[in-house]
């Protein structure tokens, strides 16, 4: 999509050393141009294309500039803002991409530390810009919100000792489950699974049971050997479920095989009809087949 004439006229400027070097000397503040090591700043680029507005109208208002900060990798990051109504959310906008920004670096320099950002907004409305751009400004409660972003509470299950799990009444059961389930043997800790799971709400019961049969190698005896000690009024729903389960890997087990036989059709070039017919398949369902297939 091409450039409105402000986008084309503020990228051409930005790039131009004579001009940029300048701009900033006259934007940044004080104490961030003291750390500049002004030989280092150099334009890096565009930050790609951004999505906005309800037409899904993309822009390339971004641009960076790399810099040395007193010996740390520091990004100087000014967006231009051309839009004739001034954008409330503007501050948060900008966030979006920066975060955008810093995950492709820290993809990009695995072994590296993020940089500093410093932000500069142009903003060449008709009016002068009404709102704040601070991301506390965002918050009802600033003090709160500012607190816990970019602060996740980190849940490490399998640090977490199963004594402690233990404590979690009504979810212990379902939390010792999720730690124990991917390891090799779980029998050993399905008795005080099942054991928790008394205090669970029972509408979860089945949601637990169904995952335990799908994803652990316990054997449906010793399932049902537990649950008659441990949860009898359960005992004929672990039954049901299996057989449930069994038949539907059955019945998925079928359809691979007309798939793969309407495959081996279609490649030796057989009327898509009279494949159809065979296998029961439709032909919408023939032609994503032909579709999917190596050519």
């Amino acid at each position: 999509m091409s450039r409105t004439p402000h986008d084309k006229t503020f990228h051409q400027l930005m790039e131009e050393r004579s001009f940029f070097l300048p701009f900033l000397k006259t934007y940044l503040p004080p104490e961030i141009q003291a750390k500049i090591n002004w030989d280092s700043v150099r334009f890096y680029r565009a930050s790609g294309k951004h999505i906005s507005g309800q037409k899904q109208r993309a822009h390339q208002s971004d641009i960076m500039y790399l810099a040395d900060f007193m010996g740390e990798p520091g990004i100087i990051w000014l967006h231009g803002e051309h839009q004739s109504t001034p954008d409330p959310l503007l501050g948060l906008r900008i966030m979006q991409y920066q975060i955008s920004e810093l995950l492709n670096y820290a993809k990009a320099n695995k072994s590296k530390k993020l940089p500093t950002i410093v932000t500069l907004i142009y903003y060449q409305g008709t009016k002068p810009y009404p709102y704040e751009t601070t991301l506390a400004s965002y918050f009802a409660n600033p003090v709160q919100g500012l607190k816990y972003l970019g602060h996740p509470i980190l849940i490490d299950l399998p640090n977490t000792p199963d004594s402690e799990l233990a404590k979690h009444t009504p979810i212990a059961g379902v939390e010792l489950l999720l730690k124990h389930i991917r390891h090799k043997n779980i029998e050993p800790h399905l008795p005080t699974i099942f054991e928790k799971l008394k205090k669970t709400d029972p509408s979860l019961f089945k949601i637990v049971l169904e995952y335990l049969i799908l994803s652990s190698d316990a054997s449906q005896h010793r399932l049902e050997n537990i649950v008659r000690n441990t949860l009898p009024d359960y005992e004929e729903d672990v039954m049901t479920l299996a057989k449930r389960l069994k038949q539907e890997g059955q019945q998925q087990g079928l359809r691979q095989g007309i798939l793969q036989t309407a495959k081996n059709l279609l490649l030796k070039n057989l009327p898509v009809t009279l494949i159809a017919e065979t296998t029961g398949l439709t032909l919408g369902e023939l032609q994503h087949l032909q579709q999917d297939m190596p050519r």
